[in-house]
């Protein structure tokens, strides 16, 4: 995947089975400790719920699909830590998941020992939830959490208020999709400049990308879901096959967006807003005053040139054709403290403005390597 693939990877509990897919657990695990690639999830079952419970009998919403609305608290937060548990390997604790066919024992499972992200993202299908559903999900740990702005406006699925891009009363961060970005451009218009056209220049871009509309369809000239007599069923479905001109599409969104602005996950992004008054790092209320947000961040050392004992750390570049060296307090512990010191991200435009004004900063012969920097800073 390219540098941009930071957009969540989002999977229903029961997509275990790759729907056709040989061997999903593989394609993860060799996947999951790219810092690119985040792992959220994406309802249970991922089916239209609403006849079974509350929603059922209400003539404003008995029609919306919704995997997790009209029930109590209890009961969706029992239905939804089913998908979590599934999504982390805990089959042995749960005797539904057992009953569906895991094996405590023998059954494949996705290896969050090297994942570079945490689950701490969710999506719900269809983008529909409602509040009691949203408190079960927040209860079960998630932070990010990603719908699309119809739901975040509508009455119906938020009746409270709207939190895109913000946080709800359960702590939650809402980066939920301004639009679903399409694999062809309208007629007259280059791809590129599609996508320009879908940008909020210096703002919080979210965009849905939904692969049923970039793979290629056994009758491939025909919108999806018509009549398709090559097609299983004779409805036109995905294929799991290449278009040509899609990829080359998908190519330049990746190109578009790694030359236009800073890229972050999911639960990057909502880690990033949520620790912004974290009381060991400096943020727009201490004593730096820059006004960025400040996000702290763990990483395994021997993965970063450093050594445990090392307490500053170098970031060296160039910007706007400017070379830059700036360093910054780290903790290679242990003990970490709860917060804790480290680099920190500003989430605006132009990206790395935001270095010159770090505090204790430390300047260093620019011709030395990261590590030797690293291991002279050394107590």
């Amino acid at each position: 995947m390219g540098d941009a693939g930071t957009d969540p990877v989002v999977l229903a509990a029961d997509d275990v089975d790759g729907d056709g897919d040989p061997d999903p657990m593989r394609w993860i695990n060799d996947r999951n400790a790219n810092p690119n690639l985040e792992i959220s999830q994406h309802g249970t079952y991922h089916a239209n719920n609403t006849p079974f419970g509350d929603w059922a009998n209400q003539p404003d919403r008995f029609f919306f699909s919704c995997d997790e609305c009209g029930f109590s608290l209890e009961a969706v937060f029992q239905y939804l830590r089913v998908g979590r548990r599934t999504l982390l390997g805990e089959y042995g604790v749960d005797p539904w998941i057992q009953q569906s066919g895991a094996d405590p024992a023998t059954s494949d499972r996705i290896d969050w020992s090297d994942a570079a992200n945490p689950l701490i993202g969710y999506a719900p299908p269809f983008n529909a939830s409602d509040p009691a559903s949203r408190e079960a999900e927040a209860r079960l740990g998630f932070r990010g959490f990603s719908a699309s702005a119809f739901e975040e406006t509508s009455p119906i699925f938020t009746p409270e208020e709207s939190h895109m891009e913000n946080f709800d009363s359960l702590g939650m961060f809402h980066a939920s999709a301004d639009v679903e970005v399409d694999s062809e451009a309208p007629p007259g218009m280059s791809y590129r400049d599609f996508l320009e056209s879908l940008t909020q220049a210096g703002g919080l871009n979210t965009w849905l990308i939904e692969e049923v509309s970039w793979s290629t369809r056994y009758c491939n000239d025909l919108e999806r879901l018509e009549p398709c007599p090559a097609a299983p069923g004779g409805v036109n479905r995905e294929n799991n096959m290449v278009d040509p001109a899609r990829w080359d599409n998908w190519l330049t969104l990746l190109d578009y967006v790694n030359e236009s602005d800073v890229v972050l996950t999911l639960g990057e992004y909502a880690l990033a807003v949520a620790t912004d008054n974290c009381a060991t790092v400096a943020n727009a209320d201490q004593a730096d005053g820059d006004g960025n947000p400040d996000l702290v961040t763990y990483y395994r050392i021997n993965r970063t040139g450093l050594a445990v004992g090392d307490f500053l750390a170098c970031l060296e570049g160039t910007f706007a054709d400017q070379p830059f060296l700036a360093c910054d307090l780290v903790i290679t512990g242990p003990p970490f403290p709860s917060c804790g010191l480290g680099f920190e991200v500003a989430l605006v435009l132009p990206p790395l403005l935001w270095l010159r004004s770090r505090r204790r900063r430390s300047f260093s012969d620019p011709g030395r390597s990261e590590s030797e920097r690293a291991r002279s800073a050394r107590g």
